[in-house]
């Protein structure tokens, strides 16, 4: 057994992570082999240890903690989603700018 912050157990840990993966209650009971009633006592069990009153919060706070860690392969997705929101931000400006320049140039 692992110790983890706020003494969640392993098994809260594995639920939260699923939390974090966007499973319903119903989705992590099947995943794990329990019933939808024992997910959710995890849940309160686990809002109480962390102080925090839903599932975003709990997501966010074991993120924060090192609770819960991103996969390598999800880091490298989500960079280059940022890195394709950013360009796609700097072409944008750049069109802005030559429509601007080119009304100006119109204008006089």
């Amino acid at each position: 057994m692992t110790a983890h912050p706020f003494d969640l157990t392993d098994r809260q840990v594995e639920i939260l992570t699923l939390v974090a993966e966007g499973m319903s209650n119903a989705e992590i009971g099947k995943r794990l082999w329990i019933v939808e009633d024992s997910v959710r006592s995890h849940l309160r069990r686990m809002a109480k240890r962390m102080g925090c009153g839903d599932r975003a919060g709990m997501v966010a706070l074991g993120f924060r903690t090192g609770v819960l860690k991103l996969p390598d392969e999800t880091i490298v997705r989500l960079a280059e989603e940022i890195r394709l929101r950013e360009q796609e931000r700097y072409v944008a400006r750049v069109r802005a700018d030559l429509e601007r320049q080119a009304l100006v140039r119109g204008a006089a």
